[in-house]
């Protein structure tokens, strides 16, 4: 450990720690023990708690030096606010709940832009053979293919601006349902009442009082600190499409399978 005599040079880390060395040390790196910064030992700065002696002819005042004259001496103003914006709130508790919802929503509006765009790949057989009609099928198809996967992926990440995506999807698909109520028979109008019920659902799970909580500034900056894994296998958001969607498979393999005994 140096002596008081020895410690004669001040290191400031950029972290706010600082360091009293032996000059021995000048030119060489030190490793900061908090932040683990390198950080070179400057041998020309005044040894640490030393005063400047001047002849005592010499009486012009001393010359106040320079803020931020060290480059290694870290703007204390800034870092501290730093440090004080991005300090945890030990209040602060996730609503794990709320962002499995959205999770979940997120990731089966990815799964959708997949099938989406699987459909797409099966149209183009069909754009070679209808022509222009294929066309004006093919292109919207491949639009929403790639928006619900973009929208999705960012709204797993809980991306403010993926609930605006999200919602303008969300507008279309119950333009969609409700053309089925209104104008299709007695099986698709089920099927679009059916729909519009989990579009409503989701809508209120993304843009619901918790569902903005989880989007706000505040709540995504105290998340950042906080590494628990959100659950969302066990949201109804993930629960109930996933059962439909195994439903379908069985379902078709029944089929098929009845198809080829046959």
């Amino acid at each position: 450990m140096p002596t008081v005599a020895s410690a004669q040079l001040t290191v400031h880390c950029f972290c706010g720690k600082r360091y009293a060395l032996d000059r021995t040390l000048a030119g060489r790196k030190i490793r900061c023990g908090r932040c683990k910064s390198v950080l070179r030992v400057s041998g020309g700065g005044r040894p640490a708690g030393s005063e400047e002696r001047r002849p005592a002819s010499d009486s012009r005042p001393a010359r106040a030096e320079a803020p931020g004259h060290d480059p290694y001496a870290p703007p204390v103003a800034k870092t501290a606010d730093r440090l004080a914006t991005s300090r945890p709130d030990p209040g602060f508790e996730r609503d794990l709940t709320a962002e499995g919802h959205v999770m979940a929503i997120g990731l089966w509006t990815r799964v959708w832009g997949v099938l989406l765009g699987l459909y797409s790949l099966l149209l183009l057989a069909a754009v070679a053979a209808a022509g222009l009609v294929g066309l004006v099928v093919f292109v919207p198809a491949v639009v929403m293919s790639v928006a619900h996967v973009w929208v999705g992926s960012h709204l797993m990440q809980l991306r403010p601006w993926s609930r605006i995506g999200f919602g303008v999807l969300a507008g279309i698909s119950a333009l969609g349902a409700s053309v089925n109520v209104l104008t299709g028979p007695g099986h698709l109008k089920a099927a679009g009442l059916l729909g519009l019920v989990w579009t409503g659902a989701q809508l209120w799970a993304v843009f619901g009082e918790a569902g903005a909580r989880v989007f706000s500034a505040e709540y995504l900056e105290q998340r950042a600190h906080d590494d628990t894994r959100v659950p969302f296998w066990r949201s109804v958001f993930f629960v109930v499409p996933a059962v439909c969607l195994a439903a379908l498979l069985l379902l078709a393999l029944c089929v098929f399978g009845l198809a080829f005994v046959r």
